[in-house]
């Protein structure tokens, strides 16, 4: 069972896997593999929920925190962005889509943070590329002296256990579901090495706290 973390990068240990036949089960690798047994969860609707979510709390100054530029589901992510803004008539501002590179370190999380908050029409909500990029976002918020969500609305990605003790808005990820699946793949591959693969897409959930709340006027 492969999970998403060299996901983008050479792939040559997945080619030998299948010439080997050894079964194989792609976790969250967002490329497509056509041969293999693959399980994702739904990126761009993910990020579509949480905009939907805020445009419907009066929210129309919206930024995106990208995630890392080489992860497939960052593209997907910034599709689920820009369709929930269309379908709302609402046009994308480029100053909006700030860096929020979960890899790396939160300094550059609170750069973006700053550079949104510095801008002339600075936004009213945020979605953040996960928990702790959201997380950085909101302390960053409230060292600059606004509230939470009184002023900025902010929205994570992953439901993370820890970060419902500061009730977070997010989106769940369905990573349990996706490891229970994985394993059963895995068994079914095993037992019967002809059957054709599978490619299941597992939808997300908005969960919704305290982060977010209705535009104040």
């Amino acid at each position: 069972i492969f999970l998403s973390t060299s996901e983008g990068k050479e792939e040559n240990h997945l080619k030998e896997l299948q010439e080997a036949q050894i079964p194989t089960v792609l976790v969250n690798r967002s490329t497509y593999h056509a041969n293999l047994d693959q399980i994702n969860w739904d990126n761009a609707n993910a990020v579509y929920l949480a905009v939907n979510h805020l445009i419907e709390l009066g929210h129309r100054r919206i930024a995106h925190l990208l995630g890392p530029s080489w992860r497939a589901g960052t593209q997907h992510r910034l599709d689920g962005f820009n369709r929930g803004l269309q379908e709302h008539g609402i046009e994308r501002r480029a100053e909006y889509l700030q860096n929020g590179d979960y890899t790396a370190e939160p300094d550059l999380w609170r750069e973006s943070t700053h550079a949104l908050l510095a801008l002339p029409e600075p936004p009213t909500a945020i979605v953040a590329s996960d928990d702790l990029v959201a997380a950085v976002v909101i302390d960053t918020i409230r060292q600059a002296g606004l509230d939470v969500p009184g002023d900025l609305s902010v929205v994570g990605i992953d439901d993370q256990p820890i970060f419902s003790f500061m009730a977070l808005t997010t989106i769940r990820l369905p990573v349990v579901d996706a490891g229970k699946r994985a394993i059963n793949l895995l068994i079914k591959r095993i037992q019967d090495p002809h059957i054709a693969p599978s490619h299941i897409v597992l939808p997300c959930m908005l969960i919704e706290r305290r982060t977010s709340g209705p535009l104040k006027v």
